[in-house]
């Protein structure tokens, strides 16, 4: 019988065999870069904290907010930030 070691585990090749790994469908996911990523995730996070109740949870999550969209308009150039927002719109 051959064994399969797998981080420091093993399995038999009978069991590896039941597992049935290539029925399980795997989408198509497009590459989008971090930046992009980041702006997409900056319009989630907005759209989250403006769901939420005023307390002071919504306050400290906003100011978390403000200070990720800092670094973003601080990091991201000015010809390009254009053009991720853009992208990160039409992802969300």
């Amino acid at each position: 019988m051959e064994t399969t070691v797998l981080s420091g585990a093993t399995l038999d090749q009978e069991v590896f065999d039941d597992w049935d790994i290539l029925d399980i469908p795997i989408p198509e996911i497009p590459y989008v870069d971090p930046v992009t990523r980041e702006a997409a995730d900056l319009f989630l996070e907005c759209d989250r904290i403006d769901a939420m109740s005023h307390s002071q949870v919504r306050d400290t999550a906003l100011l978390a907010l403000l200070a990720r969209i800092e670094v973003f308009e601080t990091t991201v150039p000015e010809p390009v930030k254009n053009t991720v927002l853009n992208t990160a719109l039409k992802m969300v």
